[in-house]
């Protein structure tokens, strides 16, 4: 089991610090306001089945927090003329294991909706590293329940389904022992800067012109990917998604 890191953080481990976007500076005004609310926080359940390397997939999802700024952000706003967000060099994804195989299919279906409630309670510190924890549940010889919950602050949907996807590809590299080279992400913070240049009127103007007529959002779409033996489900919200998978290199 990894735990969140409560440490106090050394300049050394600071990769950058910048500005936050007007979406985020929403986010993180109403998450202090009301820290109880559940508005902002993101879960994700996953069903997997098949020969699952469990260090592998872990190892998976550690590799994409890696990779991407983003995912190893936390968010300054004592002291400061205005919120910052603190990116970190090294942050290690909070990860708990459990085998549910002892108990009954109702027991576990008890037991998984009460984890849901409860993780979705368990506050983020906006202040602290990660704002993302993963629960992998063994509810079968070759069948999981995966949990990812985080807060919105850091992803969109479509973002997310950017991450699963990576997360993935690699699992599929490891277990394949290939390697699998992404294209470099850009930073979060080159968007920041994007959006510090813009003209806001002439923006405003551009989206409420293309937008004109739209009464309804569009719903998101996610993509189908295969990779290894096994059928995943992917639970956003309140959709629901599944996806055959195959190895690729086999």
């Amino acid at each position: 089991m990894v735990t969140p890191q409560q440490s106090r953080v050394s300049k050394k481990d600071i990769e950058s610090i910048y500005p936050l976007s007007p979406m985020q500076q929403g986010m993180l005004f109403h998450s202090l306001y009301n820290p109880e609310s559940k508005t902002y926080l993101s879960q994700i359940q996953i069903t997997l089945q098949g020969n699952l390397d469990i260090n592998a997939f872990q190892q998976a999802w550690q590799k994409v927090v890696d990779r991407h700024s983003i995912l190893r952000t936390c968010f300054a706003w004592k002291k400061t003329k205005q919120p910052l967000q603190v990116v970190r060099k090294n942050v290690t994804l909070p990860w708990f294991n459990q085998d549910w195989r002892s108990h009954s299919p109702a027991e576990q279906e008890t037991k998984f909706q009460e984890l849901l409630t409860s993780d979705r309670e368990q506050y983020f510190e906006l202040d602290k590293v990660p704002l993302i924890r993963c629960h992998l549940i063994q509810v079968e010889d070759q069948k999981y329940e995966f949990i990812n919950t985080g807060h919105h602050i850091l992803l969109d949907g479509w973002s997310t389904a950017i991450l699963l996807k990576e997360v993935f590809e690699f699992y599929a590299g490891l277990i394949n022992h290939r390697p699998i080279n992404l294209p470099t992400p850009r930073p979060y913070q080159d968007y920041i800067n994007w959006v510090q240049q813009q003209e806001q009127t002439q923006s405003e103007r551009f989206w409420r012109q293309n937008l004109q007529g739209f009464t309804s959002p569009t719903p998101l779409v996610f993509d189908k990917w295969n990779l290894f033996n096994s059928v995943l489900t992917v639970k956003l919200i309140e959709k629901s998604y599944q996806y055959p998978i195959k190895t690729p290199y086999r």
